[in-house]
C-alpha cells in the first residue's frame, strides 16, 4: 500500500499554526496595552508628585487608586470599551 501526501491534512495543520500564531500576538497585545492603571500611575508620577505638596500628592494618590475620583457614570462606558 502507497502512502502519499494529505493535502487535505497538510492544509489544516498551516490553518492550525496561523490561527496559534494569531492569538500569541492578540495575548501579547493585551499585555502590552496602555491601561486605565497605566494612565493614572504616568499621571501621578509624572505630573502630580512633582506639582503638588506631599500631602496633596497623596490625597491624589488615594483617589486614584481607590477609584473615587471619577464618578462611575463617567468611567463606566470607558471600562466597556476596554474590554
Amino acid at each position: 500500500m502507497r502512502r502519499g501526501a494529505d493535502p487535505a491534512r497538510e492544509a489544516k495543520e498551516v490553518r492550525a499554526a496561523a490561527k496559534l500564531d494569531a492569538e500569541r500576538e492578540r495575548a501579547d497585545a493585551v499585555k502590552a496595552a496602555y491601561t486605565v492603571q497605566r494612565v493614572c500611575d504616568d499621571y501621578h508620577l509624572g505630573y502630580v508628585r512633582l506639582a503638588r505638596a506631599k500631602k496633596g500628592s497623596a490625597e491624589v494618590d488615594r483617589m486614584l487608586s481607590t477609584g473615587c475620583s471619577v464618578p462611575c457614570w463617567v468611567i463606566w462606558p470607558v471600562c466597556r470599551q476596554l474590554t
